[in-house]
């Protein structure tokens, strides 16, 4: 999955994982929401000194902490903090060469319910263009909370294979998502737009490059190039059926019908 490192003793592994999360244990408690006292309790359980005794302990605990935020109410806000914590975990674990897929799969099952968290129900269901104001900037804000998660993600793509085209696809997707709408008004439109950038940058300047084995990109196509030659490549796309008529629209089509590899080709125009 990695090779900048070789493998270490496993069970120093398992403790450099929990050791990574401990680092965040104060910080995740202090800003839990009230009333989360099943998702409080186990997060405490990282302070237990046998955790990491065992491959099979690791991910049990995993496994327990995926299904307190998948019955938790927490704000998409603490989901971004908490999956930020899990991912700087991950990159350290895997970092260090050999990594066991039982762990790897737990992170990943938990990183997957903490997105679905803060994507919620999706705008898309129904006709963007009814979606009331309220809504839509409830929308904006789970948008900027997915994307810093996905950022942190990034860091995790470029350095591992831990997640597979499939399942980058559904990040990029449900996170695009949250911003396809017709603003309500020209506040939400400035905010929308300015989101639909940071996205553009993020995907094309780092995601896609990383996805098709490119680990190394010139700050000036990361910033610049990239992003602007996916703008340019979604410009001239037609769609059957327009909803709104935006980038973010007609970059969910193609990234559904033409894939990644194919909009990676586009970034090299």
């Amino acid at each position: 999955m990695i090779k900048n490192e070789p493998s270490r003793d496993p069970k120093a592994k398992l403790e450099d994982f929990v050791s990574t999360l401990q680092n965040w244990l104060y910080y995740l408690l202090s800003r839990l929401p009230e009333g989360e006292s099943s998702l409080a309790e186990h997060l405490r359980e990282l302070s237990d000194g046998n955790l990491a005794s065992s491959e099979d302990k690791l991910v049990g605990w995993v496994g327990g902490l995926e299904a307190s935020i998948r019955s938790s109410n927490c704000d998409s806000r603490y989901c971004d903090i908490l999956g930020k914590s899990l991912v700087r975990a991950l990159i350290k674990y895997v970092r260090q060469g050999r990594p066991s897929e039982e762990v790897v799969n737990a992170c990943k099952n938990c990183l997957k319910a903490t997105f679905e968290k803060i994507w919620g129900t999706s705008l898309t269901t129904n006709a963007p263009e009814t979606k009331e104001t309220e809504q839509q900037t409830e929308s904006l804000q789970r948008f900027e909370d997915a994307i810093r998660l996905l950022e942190d993600v990034a860091s995790l793509v470029k350095e591992t294979s831990v997640f597979d085209a499939d399942e980058i696809k559904l990040f990029m997707t449900r996170t695009g998502e949250l911003l396809n709408f017709s603003p309500q008004n020209t506040n939400l439109g400035n905010h929308r737009r300015g989101n639909e950038e940071r996205f553009f940058w993020l995907v094309a300047g780092q995601i896609i490059p990383y996805m098709m084995g490119q680990k190394e990109i010139e700050p000036k196509d990361e910033i610049m190039n990239y992003p602007k030659r996916l703008e340019e490549y979604l410009e001239q796309l037609k769609l059957d059926c327009p909803q709104t008529g935006s980038l973010i629209e007609k970059f969910l089509a193609a990234l559904n019908q033409k894939g990644i590899a194919e909009l990676y080709e586009a970034l090299q125009t």
